[in-house]
């Protein structure tokens, strides 16, 4: 075999696997997208029930919010470095 068969087979053959690997991404991307619309919608369906809860109640859950929030930008800044970490080691 010749060296630019051999240069054309291995061109090919990572072609091939990075395009399996994009395909991989993108229906990673989209499931993860799916998942947190029906997250949000979730949470925007508790909006209406809870204006019938008791006074007491809505303010503590009103009281909680910024303690949930933060939390919430916490993990979302743990996942973004865990992805970033993913996306640096694909690389190498």
């Amino acid at each position: 075999m010749k060296k630019q068969e051999i240069v054309k087979s291995t061109d090919t053959a990572y072609q091939s696997v990075r395009k399996i690997l994009e395909e991989a991404r993108k229906t990673g991307y989209t499931a993860v997208n799916f998942a947190m619309v029906h997250a949000y919608w979730n949470i925007g369906g508790n909006i209406p029930r809870s204006q019938s809860l008791p006074d007491q109640i809505r303010h503590a859950v009103r009281d909680e919010l910024p303690i949930i929030r933060s939390e919430l930008q916490r993990e979302q800044r743990f996942l973004e470095l865990e992805m970033e970490g993913t996306r640096r080691n694909s690389k190498l």
